[in-house]
């Protein structure tokens, strides 16, 4: 070694001890990357830098300070042949990148993205464990003692990434033993809760409805004249519960009186005519089929004008709409106009939403809370549902749901209304909180 290389090679120590001083005490990986591209042209000189991490297999910095465009052909090419040092055993020390040494999908890019000589040198960590590796680019040669250097001030970097990373894994230890045990146990809870079975409820709208109430027809195609009770009022056997207007029946009765009358007489002067008369003897077994005919339908109108005053077939209470509409309604016969109940016989009606419907079952408990009571149930047990859909007020589709009251439940009367409670099977936490916002978001998305 000669005089003049000494005093060089101690200055390339000294330069070397300080950028290691400088790289410790960086903040941050981009710090240490930039570093490596150009603060490494204080101790070797070069062309262009770039240094590649194997944790994020990337090209991380170049040299000059430019931006790093991933989608560049040189960019992509370095990063293959990165890689592929990383992976074999060349990129085990430091030496020359040559053509001979790289697999044959890189060595036709060798020629157009390398221009004199290029070194890569590996990056080894804590432990000796890879970090990536620098390549250096340049026309004149590297010599050994350069890249003697090189390894050692590239081994530098590759331990100060690492002790960078080594706080990051203090942290996630101490967050892990100080909270993380805790969110895991809560974890664990939560799906435990989540998973206890509790039993669904359905709520609905009920009404205290009669049970097996009786039928109050139309016994006759006419026009209601008049409604002599008020709904929801107590009748005995026998009250007059509405009328029909007769004046046509009356009309047509009269009619029929009168044609009695008449052939009745011309019965008579047949008969006298038919001592003498041929021809009034046979015109008497016309008029006595006519008058036949005539007595039916005085009988009929008769029968009929007895039947235009309908009265109640039981004691109870009657129920139906308002009089005003069905007053000078004309009706068929068979035609529903009221309803007749046992106050006494009651049960709980219940209008079940389309979508709970296969929650429910007969025998299911069911809770009444009355509108005017809410705060004391009514206790009551289902006894069937309807197999049809039935469309309430033109705009709600429901099915028809009838439960038996408690016998302990006193001081109900028809027509109170309220919400209806009802108990059904027990199925885990999630699927009761989850069972409606996904049943809307299947209405809502047609799933």
């Amino acid at each position: 070694m000669t005089q003049h290389a000494l005093p060089q090679q101690l200055m390339a120590i000294s330069r070397v001890a300080q950028i290691e001083l400088e790289v410790r005490a960086a903040e941050s990986q981009e710090m240490i990357c930039s570093m490596a591209v150009n603060d490494t042209h204080r101790v070797i000189e070069y062309d262009h830098a770039l240094i590649w991490l194997r944790r994020k297999s990337a090209i991380a910095a170049i040299s000059g300070g430019l931006v790093v465009e991933k989608s560049a052909p040189q960019i992509a090419w370095f990063e293959k042949l990165c890689r592929s040092y990383s992976a074999n055993g060349p990129g085990d020390s430091a030496g020359l990148i040559t053509m001979s040494e790289l697999p044959k999908n890189l060595q036709p890019g060798f020629d157009l993205w390398i221009s004199g000589n290029a070194i890569w040198i590996p990056m080894k960590g804590v432990r000796g464990l890879r970090e990536g590796g620098l390549v250096l680019l340049r026309e004149k040669p590297f010599l050994e003692a350069e890249l003697n250097i090189l390894t050692r001030l590239t081994n530098a970097y590759g331990h100060a990434l690492t002790a960078l990373r080594a706080p990051v894994r203090e942290r996630a230890q101490h967050w892990y033993r100080t909270r993380g045990v805790k969110f895991l146990a809560a974890g664990v809870a939560l799906v435990i809760l989540l998973n206890i079975p509790i039993p669904l409820s359905v709520l609905a709208e009920a009404r205290i409805a009669p049970r097996d109430p009786i039928l109050v027809t139309s016994p006759l195609n006419a026009v209601i004249n008049r409604v002599m009770v008020r709904p929801n009022t107590t009748v005995d056997k026998g009250d007059t519960l509405f009328d029909f207007d007769h004046r046509e029946l009356k009309s047509a009765a009269t009619i029929s009186e009168k044609r009695v009358s008449v052939l009745m007489a011309n019965r008579f002067r047949a008969e006298q005519k038919g001592f003498e008369d041929a021809k009034a003897r046979a015109e008497l077994g016309l008029i006595e089929a006519r008058l036949a005919q005539t007595y039916a339908e005085l009988d009929r109108a008769t029968e009929q004008l007895s039947r235009t005053r309908v009265r109640s077939p039981a004691s109870g209470v009657v129920l139906f709409d308002a009089p005003e509409g069905w007053e000078g309604r004309p009706v068929q016969i068979g035609e529903k106009v009221m309803l007749l109940a046992d106050p006494k016989k009651i049960k709980l009606e219940i209008e079940i939403p389309i979508d709970d419907v296969l929650v429910v079952e007969p025998g299911s408990e069911v809770r009444f809370f009355l509108a005017i009571r809410p705060s004391d149930p009514v206790l009551a047990r289902l006894t069937n549902v309807s197999y049809s859909v039935k469309i309430i007020n033109n705009q709600k589709a429901v099915f028809i749901g009838e439960a038996e009251l408690d016998e302990s439940a006193g001081g109900l009367r028809l027509g109170l209304t309220g919400t209806a409670k009802i108990i059904g099977p027990r199925e885990p936490l999630y699927y009761v909180l989850l069972r409606k916002p996904l049943s809307a978001m299947r209405r809502l998305f047609g799933i």
